[in-house]
């Protein structure tokens, strides 16, 4: 379970979360909707470790990550969380299929066990044709849908998605969410949202909205 406790951050003058609290169990599909500069990406940034809160607590299955060590941490963001930022940063020098597997790469799995695992999130991703090619030679959306799928080869617990549908037409957006969604009901994951798109709601079974640093249901 993910509990979040009174969390407040502040940037210089500007207090941009201003106690936060929510809680998240395994296998809920939670939407935090808000405007752009309504602090959706601070929380997810503080919920993937990236950032600390100034004041809070921030609880994985009972444990206060804001106080747990570095080494920690980094094997928490490797084996737990998996995070989909809402840039779409590549390695330029690996084509698709090398990045979508990356993190099994670097996990040591056998190239056999990485391209099926490629191939049937590529599938999923709408990427099938796309696998030997690289970054600069794919749209926004094609790389958007190419993180997804890195991240979602990790298995984690805790899926952050930053925008997940942003630059997609509404055929890819429902693939990418229904990809997310199926995923989290079959691994009992706890996925975690924060857009300002409504098609989002047609998935999620908790929302919550964040306005002027508070949530609300």
């Amino acid at each position: 379970m993910l509990e979040i406790l009174n969390v407040h951050k502040r940037f210089g003058s500007i207090e941009v979360l201003k106690g936060v609290s929510f809680k998240v169990k395994p296998g809920e599909f939670v939407a935090v909707f808000g405007p752009s500069g309504s602090g959706k990406t601070t929380l997810l940034n503080i919920l993937a470790t990236i950032l600390h809160p100034d004041r809070g607590e921030v609880l994985i299955d009972g444990r206060n990550i804001a106080r747990a060590s570095e080494d920690f941490l980094t094997a928490l963001r490797y084996d737990y969380i998996g995070y989909v930022y809402q840039s779409c940063k590549m390695i330029n020098s690996l084509n698709l299929l090398d990045n979508i597997t990356l993190p099994l790469i670097i996990k040591g799995e056998s190239k056999s066990s990485r391209v099926r695992i490629a191939i049937e999130l590529a599938e999923k991703l709408g990427l099938s044709d796309r696998l030997k090619n690289y970054p600069s030679q794919l749209s926004f959306g094609e790389r958007k849908r190419a993180l997804i799928g890195m991240v979602l080869c990790k298995k984690p617990k805790l899926i952050l998605v930053d925008e997940p549908t942003a630059n997609l037409d509404e055929s890819n957006s429902r693939r990418v969410l229904e990809l997310l969604d199926d995923f989290r009901q079959s691994h009992n994951s706890m996925l975690i949202v924060a857009t300002h798109d409504s098609l989002v709601k047609e998935y999620a079974t908790k929302i919550y909205t964040l306005t002027d640093g508070k949530i609300a249901h």
